[in-house]
């Protein structure tokens, strides 16, 4: 499941809460940060950014060896995959394609993979990591536009995704 949005702390923090879930209910789940320019699920589990997803896409590691796994609560383990620092969409195509390739493989391993990327980067219909087309957008209450849930739920839907539906954040931005 693909979380995206408009406000990156938001879709970050909504992402980790899932698939904390998904690790409480003794879950195997990858959490998946695509999103370098802010790094956001890093922060907000106060893990090592790098290498992550970029570190991957330059051929630095493998995806295994990117992967941290961290705690949620006092025992529960929750694999994730932080951003690293760049920019994914600059990425080579053959290095998208492998990294796509390779989280698909990795639906057999996890139980749930959830994936926090920004709307530009989740409407594209190629040259995507994203292995599945099911996207929740994440937008805040009193500052999201609707014209802007608008615009992203067409964009979306016209590269072939799926908008199974909208979390609305009714709170302060949270600080990451």
């Amino acid at each position: 499941m693909t979380f995206t949005g408009d406000i990156p702390a938001v879709v970050a923090t909504v992402a980790a809460n899932i698939a904390a879930v998904a690790a409480y209910e003794a879950r195997a789940a990858l959490l998946v940060d695509g999103d370098p320019s802010t790094s956001m699920i890093a922060s907000l589990l106060h893990v090592a950014s790098e290498p992550g997803v970029q570190g991957v896409l330059a051929g630095r590691v493998d995806i295994s060896s990117a992967i941290i796994t961290t705690t949620i609560g006092r025992d529960r383990p929750l694999a994730v995959l932080p951003s690293g620092h760049g920019d994914i969409a600059v990425a080579a195509t053959g290095a998208v394609r492998d990294m796509h390739d390779a989280l698909e493989r990795m639906a057999r391993r996890y139980d749930f993979i959830v994936m926090a990327v920004p709307t530009n980067y989740a409407m594209l219909a190629t040259n995507t990591i994203v292995p599945a087309p099911d996207v929740i957008i994440c937008a805040q209450v009193g500052v999201t536009r609707i014209a802007t849930l608008r615009a992203g739920v067409k964009g979306l839907r016209s590269a072939g995704k799926l908008v199974y539906g909208i979390v609305l954040w009714d709170d302060e931005r949270p600080r990451i």
